[in-house]
């Protein structure tokens, strides 16, 4: 997600009183799960890192993580970003054994529930999106041949007229209760964009 500077002090908990660092310490206190953030750097080209780490056995990663994210929406105030922040919260943090995530890059949230984006550099009008008053859609022939193989869901996001998207690039969000059919969605979603 490309985020505007004022995140960091957001995510931190900066008050105008000069208090700092509630809310990282509010997810300690919740979950014992440390989170670290450092800055947005772009003149270096460096993205702001967030790392969240457990600091005793029975630390509460997943919750960790959906606080984060909270704040990040509550920030952001953009629906487009969210399943864009969810996926990548957890895609991030997959090198730990908390976050399950598959060869092919898809991970698990709330316990057996797996999820996968698939980005989307530009969209034609009519090879997969349908355009609305209200936005840009996923076509109903593709979405329902999707569910009727798979039982998956799959959300369209690009930028359209009722659903801007600022602060991320188009993707396609994929999400079931069976990995193997999260992975067979995928390939029906990426074969139909290639068409």
């Amino acid at each position: 997600l490309d985020c505007p500077g004022n995140l960091f002090p957001h995510l931190v908990g900066v008050e105008k009183s000069g208090i700092r660092g509630h809310k990282t310490k509010m997810i300690y206190s919740e979950t014992h799960c440390k989170v670290q953030i450092s800055r947005f750097n772009r003149m270096a080209g460096e993205p702001m890192r967030i790392t969240i780490s457990t600091c005793s056995k029975g630390a509460d990663m997943n919750k960790a993580i959906s606080m984060v994210e909270g704040h990040i929406q509550n920030f952001l105030r953009e629906d487009g970003a969210n399943g864009r922040l969810s996926f990548e919260l957890r895609a991030e943090s997959a090198t730990s054994p908390l976050i399950p995530r598959s060869q092919s890059g898809a991970v698990e949230i709330n316990h057996h529930r797996w999820i996968q984006l698939v980005e989307l550099p530009c969209v034609r009008n009519g090879g997969i999106a349908t355009s609305r008053k209200q936005g840009a859609y996923l076509q109903r022939n593709l979405q329902s041949r999707i569910w009727d193989c798979t039982r998956c869901s799959v959300e369209l996001f690009i930028d359209s007229p009722g659903r801007p998207l600022k602060y991320c690039k188009p993707y396609v969000l994929i999400h079931g209760k069976e990995l193997a059919q999260v992975e067979r969605a995928t390939a029906m979603v990426t074969n139909a964009y290639h068409e």
